[in-house]
């Protein structure tokens, strides 16, 4: 049995500024495209760092010939064309009436996030060491090699891989919010960070499709949290985290499919989870999160994601995958109890609320835990005490882990079902949660009973003994 608690103070060192909203448009990257976004055919020839560039020397790659604008940092190239929105504020003249208010905000954006996320310990972005990294602003007129930038409206912006000369670049829409250009700018950039690593998710050979599915998550997740990290004023990530938790059966790596494809921005949760408990916080701590997440891209491609992140912890904190998705559930379960600005969140979905006991439950084959996923109950307080039985289709216990938590409490209780029965303490909020997490390699269906005992399959009479189920005298009032 381990008893955790998420610590307050820890969390709000990185999420300074939990009270503002999230961002209200649910736009996103299509970086994840890979071959499938619409690139331009062909990168302008990068700058290197090691020269300056007057204007009259831009290549000829860029077009409107004589109409296009170039503004140049110190890490970074941005071009536009002459067609900026008319009307916006954002395109009016800053105090360089040169340079529209829009490319002197993300000029300043991009800068500010390569610098926090060098500081945190990541590697400089793609290629940057030798080259500025690209950024063409797409729905302006602008053309490289004579293609016309454009990008959906669907889409920010995406990251791509220049293979000619090892270097990242960028394509943006013309975002009309600054806190969406902030967010963009920090959230672009760590896709070029991950390449830096050596994890090389623009490869379409080394990282076939059917792997992709199943690590995209762990690219667009960690890029979503590296957002927090950099810009934690602008709380991008509270608009997804409800097409995550709304299907918490599926496994955390479920990339959504078409039905939900904004889920695997939502599951920046379970990165920023274990950044800010097992990992430690920006730089602090033996074991800083910013080290997880680099260390788990740097051995993802030879070992794969999620075994990259079992050996991490199992090395760091004697932890496994398994041990972190239990408790990663658990604090989800009602995350306003575990998280500073959990009440920004949205309830996950529960299979049920028992408002009653005894009561039993066979959830259907679409709600039954892949692996890695989750079925949370939440029971009313005024039913307790009561037994709870569990009875897995195989009676064999080895494929869950289980957690109870009280309302109104930071702490929780995980068990392994050979623990059992299990004393809790008691509850003081309206209710007690309770999740049940599969551990297998695939899923199982079970019985589950509040109050009273049960086999699996649940007969019409209700079953009589457990089977192999297990049986947990909830001490509580």
């Amino acid at each position: 049995m381990r008893m955790k608690a998420m610590v307050t103070y820890l969390l709000s060192v990185v999420l300074l500024s939990a009270a503002l909203p999230a961002l209200a448009t649910p736009n996103k990257c299509a970086t994840s495209l890979r071959g499938g976004n619409p690139s331009v055919s062909k990168a302008a020839t990068p700058l290197m760092r090691t020269r300056s560039l007057p204007l009259a020397e831009v290549p000829e790659e860029f077009g409107p010939t004589g109409e296009y604008s170039v503004h140049l940092t110190e890490h970074f190239r941005i071009v536009w064309g002459p067609d900026t929105p008319s009307g916006s504020l954002l395109w009016g003249p800053s105090s360089d009436p040169d340079i529209p208010v829009w490319v002197a905000s993300l000029s300043q954006y991009l800068e500010d996030a390569y610098a926090i996320q060098v500081s945190e310990g990541f590697p400089p972005a793609y290629g940057s060491d030798t080259y500025y990294l690209d950024v063409y602003v797409a729905n302006t007129g602008l053309t490289v090699s004579g293609t016309n930038i454009s990008l959906g409206v669907n889409y920010y912006a995406y990251t791509n891989i220049d293979t000619v000369y090892d270097v990242a670049y960028f394509v943006y829409n013309t975002i009309d919010s600054q806190n969406a250009l902030k967010a963009t700018a920090a959230h672009e950039l760590f896709h070029a960070v991950q390449r830096a690593t050596g994890y090389p998710w623009d490869d379409e050979v080394a990282i076939p499709y059917y792997r992709w599915l199943r690590e995209q998550w762990w690219l667009e997740s960690t890029a979503t949290w590296a957002e927090e990290i950099t810009f934690p004023e602008v709380n991008d990530y509270f608009g997804y985290i409800s097409y995550f938790l709304s299907n918490p059966e599926e496994s955390i790596s479920y990339n959504g499919g078409l039905e939900n494809s904004l889920r695997v921005y939502g599951a920046a949760i379970f990165p920023g989870y274990l950044w800010l408990n097992e990992g430690g916080y920006g730089g602090a701590g033996e074991h800083p999160g910013s080290d997880l997440i680099r260390v788990v891209f740097e051995n993802a491609y030879s070992l794969g994601v999620e075994t990259a992140i079992d050996s991490y912890l199992r090395s760091s904190i004697d932890y496994t995958l398994e041990d972190a998705v239990t408790e990663f559930w658990a604090l989800v379960t009602h995350p306003e109890d575990f998280w500073p600005d959990g009440f920004h969140y949205s309830v996950p979905t529960y299979v049920a609320t028992v408002k009653s006991v005894p009561a039993e439950f066979m959830p259907s084959s679409s709600m039954i835990p892949d692996r890695l996923g989750a079925n949370l109950y939440r029971v009313k307080r005024t039913e307790l005490p009561y037994v709870i039985d569990f009875a897995p289709e195989s009676s064999d216990l080895r494929g869950w882990t289980m957690t109870v938590s009280c309302g109104g409490d930071s702490s929780y209780d995980d068990f392994n079902p050979a623990a059992l029965p299990l004393a809790v303490n008691p509850c003081a909020g309206d209710y007690t949660y309770v999740s049940f997490v599969n551990i297998s390699n695939s899923p199982e269906s079970y019985a589950v009973g509040f109050g009273k005992e049960v086999d699996y399959p649940i007969t019409s009479t209700g079953g009589g003994g457990g089977g192999g189920g297990c049986f947990i005298e909830a001490l509580m009032r």
